[in-house]
C-alpha cells in the first residue's frame, strides 16, 4: 500500500511540474523574438508535454486522474512571466528566468524522488526524466546569458 501511495504522490508531482513547465515555456515562446531560443524552448515544451502525458497514463493505470493546476497557479505563472519580461524581453532575460526556475525544479525533483523512494522503478524513472529535462534546460539556457 505504501508503494502505491508513493507512486501516486510522485506521479502527481511529476504531472504538476511538467504541466507548469509546458505552460511556462509556451508563454516564453510567445514573447521570444529570437528564433534559436524559440526553437529550443519548443523542444523543451514538447518534452514537458510528453512527460505530462506519461505521468497521466501511469496515474490512470493506478486508477487516478491527474489534478490540473489551479486557476490561481496558472494566473500567477502568467503574471510572473508578464511582469518579468515587461521591461526586458531579451533572450538573456528569458534565459535567466529559465535557469532560475530549472535550478529550483532540479532540487525539488530530486527531493521528490528521495521522499518517494518506495515508488516503482518506472515511476522513479519518469521523475528522473523530468529532472534530466530541467538539467538540460539549465545548461542550454546558460549559453544565452550575458
Amino acid at each position: 500500500m505504501q508503494q502505491q501511495n508513493q507512486d501516486a504522490t510522485l506521479l502527481e508531482q511529476v504531472y504538476h511540474s511538467a504541466e507548469m513547465g509546458e505552460r511556462g515555456t509556451e508563454l516564453l515562446i510567445k514573447k521570444s523574438k529570437d528564433g534559436g531560443l524559440s526553437s529550443k524552448l519548443g523542444e523543451f515544451r514538447d518534452e514537458y508535454a510528453s512527460i505530462k502525458k506519461d505521468a497521466a497514463d501511469q496515474l490512470s493505470a493506478h486508477g487516478k486522474a491527474p489534478k490540473k493546476a489551479s486557476t490561481l497557479e496558472t494566473s500567477a505563472q502568467w503574471m510572473g512571466v508578464q511582469l518579468s519580461t515587461l521591461a526586458d524581453q531579451s533572450p538573456a532575460r528569458m534565459a535567466e528566468m529559465l535557469v532560475t526556475g530549472s535550478a529550483k525544479n532540479i532540487i525539488k525533483g530530486i527531493e521528490d524522488i528521495k521522499q518517494n523512494h518506495e515508488a516503482q522503478h518506472q515511476t522513479r524513472k519518469l521523475a528522473g526524466r523530468l529532472v534530466a529535462l530541467e538539467n538540460d534546460s539549465f545548461n542550454a539556457m546558460k549559453t544565452y546569458l550575458n
